[in-house]
């Protein structure tokens, strides 16, 4: 691995334990990132909400917090299912590739409008980050 950092690597760790479900395999997920780090820069799992970015405004995701991981913690498990990949600059086929292999029930990549917004990332100042306007964000999702 390249310069990890800890927070990446607990995120890795969270991966590698969420188990195996469906056709999800959080050994094999986290065990390819770290095979194949050249291709993205962050990798962060997640539960997956429709109510998450509803209308991007500054105050629309203050107060919704889904407990629902909380719970499921108690139960023995954790639900996340949805990946989101950053990658690095180029590497954007390499990566669905890799990511092809995993068996998601979705994928698909976020434009840089949304990602800018959604990120709250300054497209003047982090534009050269992102070279493909089309490809912003790899999201990867299981059911």
């Amino acid at each position: 691995m390249t310069n990890e950092s800890a927070s990446q690597t607990l995120v890795l760790d969270l991966i590698r334990n969420a188990g195996k479900w469906n056709n999800f395999n959080g050994e094999l997920i986290a065990g390819d990132l770290e095979a194949n780090r050249s291709l993205w820069r962050a990798a962060y799992m997640t539960m997956a909400s429709d109510k998450l970015f509803p209308d991007l405004s500054p105050y629309g995701i203050r107060h919704q917090f889904n407990l629902l991981p909380l719970r499921q913690l108690t139960e023995g498990y954790l639900c996340y299912d949805a990946l989101f990949v950053l990658p690095q600059p180029g590497a954007h086929d390499d990566l669905v590739q890799l990511v092809s292999n995993w068996n998601a029930d979705e994928l698909s990549w976020w434009s840089l409008d949304f990602v800018f917004r959604a990120m709250k990332v300054n497209k003047k100042l982090n534009g050269d980050l992102f070279p493909d306007p089309q490809r912003g964000v790899l999201y990867v999702w299981w059911d």
